[in-house]
This record gives structure tokens, sequence and C-alpha cells, in this order.
């Protein structure tokens, strides 16, 4: 997802490189909106910061206009302390100290609670949004312990085996986090290191990788604020994902014992069909907004059946599949033996709609916009609703044709669906 979504946990440990290309980036949007560079970001020579940026391609002139504006528009954080221009092309970057303490804070409070970590292993830190707070609370509170954490980052700086032991494991910890959440997504991550840290060379082509930099906006809660829970914590998106599927299959059941179909669906099949549509609603919500913009969560808006929302879509998708199952023809031999033929103007409009698929899945990659699809998938969706309400299709004159209309909208809704990283749903 592309916005500032709630997180599988409110603190995971990431690489300071990874957190600082990102505020680069978002700098660097800001000041020279556009702008395609390679950035590097090293660890500096003493005296010149504890980081420096530089952005090689760019000419002297650009240099000096903008690289003081980058060091100014770098989002607030609490992982920089202050910046400055070294001369024209680099920022220098101090780190903060209390966010380095931050390493140890979590490294010693695991030697307190757990003396035994490496026997009790992941149980030991259990929850890691727990662990934080907790921790957090005894380094603001306790001076005692706030000392011995900022301790503690200086023996993991000097490589001391015990810290770098339990760092290694609370890394861990996270990633096996984070993992569950995407494997529920459906979302695969290569371990490499450019892809990682987004900035490191390829070492064999002795080259920085080319990569692209793209903004995006914050998802904000009912009162215009970052989206929080009434505790004013921040929300996990595996509580989102629960929360979704949960309702998704309250309606859905509701609207299957409505029409009496409730005793055509197993238990199994409600599952994983709310499963599916629930995770494609949250999905599809933050897709569908331009990804510059803030957008206000709303899971009434979200789980809707009209509308710009994945449940229509899904519903639109499902009804065609069942137009073309009542057909009752064999659709695999309609495409080799049958063809279209757009005489109603409904039938036109849908097909020029169809063939404009192409077009708007490169100029959403080109721009680094999928919005564009989400747009294109629901105006799909739209044509196909006014083409089947002025255009008979079973046992029409002009049935195979239609037929075959419909099945090649459904297979753009389809691919459009893959592309956005939404499965469909063949029933409902």
């Amino acid at each position: 997802m592309q916005h500032q979504a709630p997180e599988a946990a409110e603190h995971v440990v990431k690489s300071v490189r990874q957190q600082l290309c990102k505020l680069i980036a978002s700098s660097l949007s800001a000041t020279i909106p556009g702008v395609d560079v390679e950035l590097m970001l090293e660890v500096s020579k003493p005296g010149f910061g504890d980081y420096q940026c530089c952005l090689a391609v760019l000419s002297f002139k650009q240099k000096l206009l903008y690289f003081q504006e980058i060091a100014n528009n770098l989002p607030p954080s609490d992982i920089v302390q202050s910046t400055s221009v070294a001369g024209p092309g680099y920022v220098n970057i101090v780190i903060a100290s209390d966010w380095i303490a931050e390493f140890g804070m979590l490294i010693e409070f695991l030697f307190e609670k757990f003396p035994n970590w490496e026997e009790v292993g992941n149980q030991a830190v259990g929850d890691l949004q727990s662990f934080y707070k907790a921790s957090k609370t005894k380094f603001d509170e306790d001076e005692e312990f706030k000392g011995r954490a900022q301790k503690a980052v200086v023996r993991l700086q000097e490589g001391q085996e015990r810290y770098r032991a339990a760092w290694k494991k609370i890394c861990e910890i996270s990633r096996n986090e984070f993992d569950l959440v995407y494997k529920r997504l459906g979302v695969e991550l290569e371990e490499k290191a450019a892809s990682m840290a987004g900035w490191l060379p390829d070492q064999n082509e002795k080259r920085y990788p080319k990569t692209s930099h793209v903004g995006f906006g914050l998802v904000l809660g009912p009162d215009g604020k970052r989206f929080r829970t009434r505790a004013c914590e921040v929300v996990r998106l595996v509580d989102l994902l629960d929360e979704a599927q949960s309702r998704c299959k309250a309606e859905l059941e509701k609207r299957l014992t409505e029409n009496g179909k409730i005793a055509d669906w197993t238990d199994g099949e409600i599952d994983n069909t709310s499963k599916i549509i629930g995770l494609g609603a949250v999905k599809y919500a933050d897709l569908k907004n331009n990804r510059l913009t803030d957008y206000t969560f709303s899971f009434e808006k979200m789980l809707s059946d009209k509308g710009n929302t994945a449940v229509y879509l899904q519903y639109a998708h499902a009804r065609i599949c069942s137009i073309i199952r009542k057909a009752g023809k064999d659709i695999e031999k309609l495409k080799t033996r049958g063809s279209i033929a757009c005489i109603h103007s409904d039938e036109r409009a849908l097909g020029l709609h169809l063939i404009r698929f192409q077009e708007v899945v490169e100029q959403a990659c080109a721009d680094l916009f999928p919005h564009y699809l989400c747009d294109y998938l629901y105006s799909l969706s739209e044509a196909f609703s006014k083409f089947y309400t002025n255009c008979p299709v079973i046992g029409s004159p002009e049935e195979t044709s239609r037929l075959l209309l419909c099945e090649a909208t459904a297979v753009v809704m389809r691919q459009c669906f893959y592309i956005l990283g939404i499965t469909p749903v063949y029933k409902l």
C-alpha cells in the first residue's frame, strides 16, 4: 500500500539508511518535483555529520540552488537532530542522540526482563508493539535505565557479541511480524541489499541501481488527524484487516440469508470469500486515491457495495461470471468460432473502453499512479452495467457476440485485480 497506512507494529526496526533515504526522497520530491536522480547516502567522515547525502547527476548550478532547500524541506523526524550543507552538492545529517539510544533501550529492556532471553527465544519479546511501549516508558521515567541503554548502544557499536546477538533477535522478531502480514496480503519481498536499503550499489556492477522516488499522503481519521485508535495509539494493520474481514463476513451472511441463498454456501466458502473481499477492500481503498493526497479512512465507505469500492467491483465481476454461466455455452469454443460485433452504441462504448486497458496500465506505470488503474476499472464496470441494461445477452440474436464481450470485460477486470494485488471472486 502506498500511503502511510497503519503499521503491523508501531515501531519496527528499520535501517538508519532506509529511514533517511525516505526522508530525503520526500524532501527531494517537494523541492524538485519530477526529478529522477541517483541519490547517494554514505556514512560521513569525521566532522561532516553522521551521514552525507549527494545527488550526483545534478548540475553544479542546480546544487547551488537546491541543496539548502532540500535540507530545509526534510520532514520532521525524531531521527534527525540537524542538517547542514557542506559545499555544493552535499547535505550533512546528524542523527539525534535520543533516537540512537532507543536501540540500546530495546536491548537493555530485553536483558532486564528476560535474563535468559536466549533460551526463551521469540517469546521473550512477544508482541513487539507492547514491548517497545514498555521499554520506552521505562526509558523516559528511569534515569538509571536510560544510562544503561546509552551504554548499550556503545557496546552494540563496538560489536560486542552479546549485544549484537540481542539486536539480531529483535530484528528477526520484527521481520517475522511483518512477514505474517505480507503473507496475508499476498506480498512477496526479495531480501536483496539494494531493495532492503534502497541505495546500496550492485556488488557486481559497481554502480548504484536505478530507483524512483514517490511522494505519498497520510491516512486520516474522522477528525482529520492521523488515523489512530480512540486510545490515541497507532492502528495495527493486522487489526484493521481482521476487522474488515469480520465486517465482510457479517454482511455476506446477512445478504445470503435475505436472498435465501445461505444454504448454497459452505462455511468454508463464506470464510474464504469474506477474507478475499475484506483484504481487497483495504488495498483498493488505499490505491484508488491519488498517492500524493491524504484521505480519510472509513470502514463504511470502504466496504460499501456502491460506488468506487472493491466490494462493488467484486460484485460486478461476479455478476458477469454468473451471466456467462447461465448462458450454458462453452466460452472457450465461442472464442475460437465467434466474433464481437459492436453495433449498439453501448456495445461500442464498452469495446472502446476495453481496448484502452494497455494504455492505462502504461500510463500508470510511467507516472507511478495506481489510481489511474482504479479509475479505469470502476469506469469499466459502469460501462458494462450500461451495456447490460440496454443490450440483452442471453437468448438474443447477438448472444455469441455479447457473451464474448462479457468474457472480455471479465478478463480485463481480472487483470486489473491482479495488478492491484486483489483476488477476484466468481460467486457472490
